[in-house]
């Protein structure tokens, strides 16, 4: 079996989170054009986010600081949205890279959690809380184009917990194994997702720092490790209750 450390993600088109590919694989002249192309028009688009912010910034004026034409620019992204996207796909290939390098035996929730934990704490974190307060929640688009990404890396994860299970004496072919890896996946991005969404929620003075999207990250994966139990319920004290100390409660 192939370590998952081995490989690497492709991005094709915009939006989109193709299978990895070997490392070793050829890869053309005009490949690497493109590849540099790419990296320059989202190196100028996160200066000109970071100087005017996201809604300011112009296609044109992204264009224009990566020394191409709109007419390329549209060949590599569908919309200016899409150029927040890098972060995420990153994200996902630094996980698969920390997954691979969890012990085999390892329950898969608590793999799964060190695996983005880990790159959340480092710069892809830093990546992410850029896109947070860059992306408005009106980009429906972009929010879609997102939400399609986080499906198909379900899949990925999913064939990659099998190998991970196989490599500890699983059944690689076995119904009951497949859907472990499926269910584990779903729920371990559906976690990611919702400590995302948190963190994206939270006031302005907690979505300054990586670590800050790591605790709500991690928050998540806790809810989902221990059943998703329900929180407790908050009862108003009776008038005239006391406090622990004996004070009369206000």
């Amino acid at each position: 079996m192939t370590s998952m450390s081995h490989v690497s993600a492709r991005h094709v088109g915009a939006g989109r989170y193709d299978a990895p590919v070997p490392p070793d694989a050829p890869v053309s002249r005009w490949d690497k054009k493109k590849q540099a192309t790419r990296e320059a028009l989202v190196a100028a688009a996160s200066e000109l986010f970071r100087e005017k912010g996201f809604a300011e910034t112009t296609v044109q004026e992204i264009t224009d600081a990566a020394d191409v034409s709109e007419r390329t620019f549209f060949r590599y992204f569908e919309s200016k949205e899409d150029l927040l996207l890098p972060d995420l796909i990153e994200l996902f290939r630094a996980a698969e890279s920390e997954l691979a390098r969890r012990p085999p035996g390892e329950p898969p929730l608590e793999a799964l959690h060190e695996a983005v934990r880990a790159p959340i704490l480092g710069r892809v974190g830093r990546g992410l809380v850029r896109a947070s307060r860059d992306l408005s929640p009106a980009s429906a688009p972009s929010l879609g184009r997102i939400v399609r990404m986080f499906v198909e890396w379900e899949e990925r994860l999913t064939t990659l917990l099998v190998q991970r299970f196989a490599a500890n004496g699983a059944d690689a072919a076995s119904e009951d194994v497949r859907l472990c890896a499926a269910v584990a996946a779903r729920v371990g991005v559906g976690a990611l997702r919702s400590g995302l969404r948190a963190f994206r929620a939270a006031p302005a003075r907690g979505r300054r720092s990586a670590s800050a999207l790591a605790g709500h990250v991690s928050d998540a994966f806790e809810i989902a490790r221990a059943g998703c139990p329900a929180p407790p319920v908050r009862r108003p004290r009776a008038p005239g209750a006391r406090g622990a100390r004996g004070t009369r409660a206000r």
